[in-house]
């Protein structure tokens, strides 16, 4: 009869557990950095106020006679001066309310979301990038629509940038996605 020798399972030395633990954390590090893309700065707070479901699709038509809106009597037919809008989901959405604010300086990173953004900026002003580094300014009273395009938000008034913003999006979906800066952001500085 032939005996087998198995050789003995010994412990990694130090100085091996030493370079498993720099290795893991490199490992997680770059893991982060790399789904964080171009992280933002300068916010001031960042409040979730609601979040809902609706568990069916939406389906709305909504057509509105402009005379009407200010409560006169007489409907309007010329409709031209009419106003209209679809609103159309498929499946199960999730709505969100945000209160964010920006100090001045402050900057979002580039980044989308998986659904439609609706904002209003309540103070301040914000410099809003597309993902073609396309520049557009919204002040205080003003109202932008974002969707699942990249995009890049700062704040360059000397005072805080307050946005409410309601977000739609497929339900359970995370509100905000991480994404690299576009070659043109590096000209400007947007990264």
């Amino acid at each position: 009869m032939r005996i087998l020798k198995i050789p003995c399972i010994r412990p990694f030395s130090a100085s091996a557990r030493s370079k498993f633990l720099i290795a893991g954390v490199a490992i997680v590090c770059f893991t982060t950095l790399s789904v964080w893309g171009t992280p933002g700065a300068g916010f001031l707070f960042n409040i979730i106020l609601s979040r809902g479901s609706m568990l069916t699709s939406a389906h709305e038509d909504i057509f509105v006679e402009t005379d009407t809106v200010n409560g006169s009597p007489t409907p309007n037919n010329n409709q031209g001066d009419n106003w209209s809008v679809k609103f159309k989901t498929s499946g199960p959405s999730d709505i969100a309310v945000q209160d964010v604010a920006l100090d001045t300086g402050g900057f979002s990173g580039w980044h989308y979301h998986p659904g439609l953004l609706l904002a209003t900026v309540m103070e301040g002003s914000v410099e809003w990038y597309d993902a073609n580094c396309g520049l557009h300014v919204y002040n205080a009273g003003d109202s932008f629509i974002e969707n699942n395009a990249p995009h890049y938000i700062r704040s360059v008034v000397p005072m805080r940038t307050r946005l409410m913003v309601t977000y739609v999006m497929p339900k359970g979906a995370i509100r905000r996605l991480e994404s690299e800066a576009p070659p043109c952001g590096a000209g400007l500085g947007l990264q």
